[in-house]
Formats: structure tokens, sequence, C-alpha cells
């Protein structure tokens, strides 16, 4: 029995997509779970609608539930029971149902769908996260207690461990007999989304494709057989985007990898797909490039890169270099355009106009000039940026400085400010009590803290002439 879990209900849309799909089929089955509503779309309003009251970001869960054995409707309801309970939503709103479809090896052809709302008439809400693992728990359980054989998840080590935290020891030791502890992870060939999209596309069942794709694999022996074998299912392989990855398309679109498809190592299928290339390369096999090579004016058109056997055994590690070809001789070295007596002759004078010979020899002349340049100043040149560059960083301290000393300048007025204030109180207090009443001396040296200060006129009911408003800023 396997099962699938998506939430859904997070707009009306998608509550309306939801509801079309499972009243698509005419041999359909609702059953109303805790609620009043009359069908289906009414239940899943009132779910919507609990919703908008709470935080949750979606009203309800779509529990698919696929049995692997023909069962009967009030079977089905005891398998949805069971994962409502192993949600902890037992009274909460929810409908069921129930689908024929014919399957291809003619068992379970009877599934279900649970619509189950996550949001309480208390007001509590299904935790979100880990659905797929709870459901796929709640399978195993509904699979022991239907008597039904034990299904191998994805999440089977996760299951085995909640069942054994949560007192179902009976369930987890079932498990075990019936898989070993250390199997590998099953993977499916595609996702649920895309397993639709498939059907979609190209309006054929994955199931299909995984028969036609290992029917072709088994009664071929090559590349070229199994290609040809595909192609009469109007189906092709690719190379995919990862390095040894095989993909079958058809009409463009992806259908899987070839590995999932086949249930075969990636190694396996790697290859078998590469093998008709190897052979395929031994007979072409590609030439061995050749060095390229640097000729010296000393050398007469010979090669610097050929060994000198006359060379001398006490030469040093440089020149025996040198002598055989692993270290150029830089001095030696002619480049185009530049020579030691000058500008070397041009092979394109040949044919040339006069303005052409000319702009060709002021090129090699400028071509000399700087490489003069470059070899008689190059420790100058490097000790006139690195100054350049201290002079700048020099001028963007001194400029940060006096940035900061501004800025601490800029806070003057509020000290300012405050002895005015303090005249002021005492001048109104003198007013009011005919006496001079100092302030005390914590008050007077309090220390000026920095803070935002914000300031707007008021218009006295007694104006007063002298009253001249500070601006701040």
């Amino acid at each position: 029995m396997i099962g699938q879990a998506v939430r859904h209900g997070r707009s009306a849309k998608d509550a309306e997509n939801l509801h079309a799909h499972l009243m698509n089929d005419r041999r359909v089955r609702v059953e109303i779970i805790n609620s009043a509503a009359p069908n289906l779309q009414s239940a899943m309003d009132d779910m919507l609608l609990a919703c908008d009251a709470s935080k949750a970001d979606a009203a309800f869960l779509h529990l698919s539930l696929s049995p692997s054995r023909d069962m009967t409707d009030g079977e089905l309801r005891q398998v949805a029971q069971i994962v409502m309970k192993h949600f902890s939503a037992e009274e909460h709103p929810a409908a069921f149902v129930l689908h024929d479809k014919k399957r291809s090896n003619d068992r379970g052809n009877t599934h279900g769908h649970l619509v189950l709302g996550r949001i309480g008439f208390d007001g509590q809400v299904i935790p979100s996260g880990f659905e797929k693992i709870k459901l796929e728990t709640a399978m195993r359980i509904a699979e022991f207690e239907m008597g039904e054989t034990a299904t191998l998840g994805r999440h089977h080590k996760s299951a085995v461990k909640w069942l054994r935290a949560n007192g179902r020891e009976d369930v987890a030791q079932w498990l075990d007999t019936a898989h070993h502890p250390n199997l590998e992870k099953p993977q499916s060939p595609v996702s649920p989304a895309k397993r639709q999209m498939i059907q979609r596309k190209i309006s054929t069942d994955l199931a299909i494709v995984t028969r036609t794709v290992r029917s072709a694999w088994e009664r071929s022996d090559d590349v070229q057989s199994f290609t040809a074998a595909l192609s009469e299912s109007d189906f092709d392989v690719a190379p995919g985007e990862k390095a040894g990855v095989y993909v079958v398309l058809k009409d463009g679109i992806v259908l899987g990898s070839l590995d999932r498809l086949l249930k075969i190592k990636r190694r396996e299928v790697s290859d078998r797909m590469t093998e008709a290339s190897d052979m395929k390369g031994k007979n072409h096999e590609p030439k061995p490039a050749t060095k390229t090579r640097i000729t010296s004016n000393d050398g007469a058109g010979k090669s610097n890169l050929r060994s000198s056997r006359g060379a001398s055994s006490s030469a040093g590690p440089v020149e025996r270099a040198r002598a055989s070809g692993r270290r150029t001789n830089r001095s030696a070295t002619a480049i185009t355009g530049v020579g030691t007596g000058g500008a070397a002759p041009s092979s394109y004078d040949d044919g040339r106009s006069a303005k052409g010979r000319q702009r060709i020899k002021a090129q090699q002349a400028l071509t000399s000039l700087d490489q003069s340049r470059l070899t008689n100043s190059t420790v100058f040149a490097a000790q006139s940026v690195r100054t350049h560059k201290l002079l700048t960083i020099r001028h963007q301290i001194n400029d940060a400085i006096r940035k900061i000393e501004a800025h601490k300048s800029g806070w003057s007025w509020i000290e300012e400010f405050r002895n005015d204030l303090l005249e002021k109180i005492r001048e109104t207090r003198q007013y009011l009590f005919g006496v001079d009443v100092q302030l005390s001396p914590r008050t007077a040296s309090k220390p000026l803290k920095r803070i935002d200060v914000s300031h707007s006129d008021v218009w006295n009911e007694v104006p007063d002439p002298t009253y001249q408003p500070m601006r701040f800023g």
C-alpha cells in the first residue's frame, strides 16, 4: 500500500482544481466525515473558511491511498481512519472519495482520496512538515492491520524508529522481518508531479513507459539494437546533463533517467551505453599534438628544443636546461619586429606600396622602442606605482580624519541648547516663585547623552515677542 500527501487549499482556485480532479471520474463515491456539509464542495468551502480564521497556510491535506490488493469500501474506510488517527485528526472534518480505476496488474483497482481538514473545531491546526513520512508510517500500520504485504518505503528507517518509540514494537518487528534493516533506499523513476506531467503531455501512463523501456533493454544486445527497439514506440535515448546519465525522451519530453526506469545501477547502464562509442574510438585515435618551437637568432632557424650532445658536463643546471631545450635562452629569443640591431626586415615589404612599407617600419620602430623602455624602466615603474598608491592611501586617511572631526563638532549645538534651556528654567522659576531656585549640582553637571532629538514649533496662547524658535539639523 502506497500513499501520497500534498497540501492544498491555499486559495479558492487551488481548492476548485482539486475538486475538479476528484470528481472527474464517473465511478466516484463521496463520504463526508465530521461535517454537516451535504457534498464535497460544501465541505471544502467550510475548510477554507476555517483556514481563513487561523494562521494555517493551507486548508486541507490531500492524501491518496492506493492498496496493493483489491479492497472493499469498508476496508478502505478503515485505512482512512488509521491515517486520521496517526495524524491526530480523528475529530477534524474530512471527505473520503473512492475511485474505481483499472490497474495494469489487475490488483487494487479501487483506491481512495482523503481530503483532511487541517483546522479542527477547537482551532487546533495539524502541524505542517513531514507529511510524507507520517503518511508512510501510517501506511505501514495499515498494512499490518489489514494483512497486506509489507512495502519498502523511502523513509523505512524513520518509520521503524517512530514505531519503536511510540509503543508499536509489533509493527517494527514485522517490518524488520520482511525487510533487511540496512536495505538501500528505493527510488522512483520520477516524482509524482512529473508523473502527472507525463500523463498530460504524451497521454501515456508511466507504467507503460517503464514496461516498454524494460522490454527493449531485455531483447537488445547493444546500443544500436536498444535504440532501434525504443524507436518502434517513438522513444529516444540521449545523454543527460550529468556524466554517465542517459534519459528517455518522447517528442522532446524527458520521461526519466534510463537507470531508474530499468532499476539498474547507473554504472552498468553507462558501461553498456558507452561500449559502442569506445569500440568506435579505437579505430580513430587522435594524433598526438605537436610541440611549439621557439627559434633564436643564434641558431640560424634551428630549434632550441633540440638537445645539444656536445654540451659540457661541467655546465650548470641552467646551461644544461637551455642546451637540452627545457629552458629557452631569453636573451637570444627573436621577437617579431624587434632585433638587437634595430627593426628586423619584414616579409611583407614585397609588393607593398611606399606608404605601406613606411607604416610597417614605423610600427616596428615603436615596438622596439617600447621593448627597450620596458626593459630599462621596469623597476622605476614599479616604484612609481607603489609611491602613487601610498600617496593615495594617505590622502584617503586624512580625508576620513577630517570627516570624523567635522562629525564630532556637529554635536556642539546640543551643549549650547542645553545651557540655554537651563537658563530658561531658572528664569521661569524665578518668575513663578519669586526666588532664584538653583538646580542641584548633580542635575547641572549631568553628562550629556547622544540621543535623537526632534523639534516642532509650539505657538503659546500669549505670544512672546522675544521667543526665537531654534532650528535643528
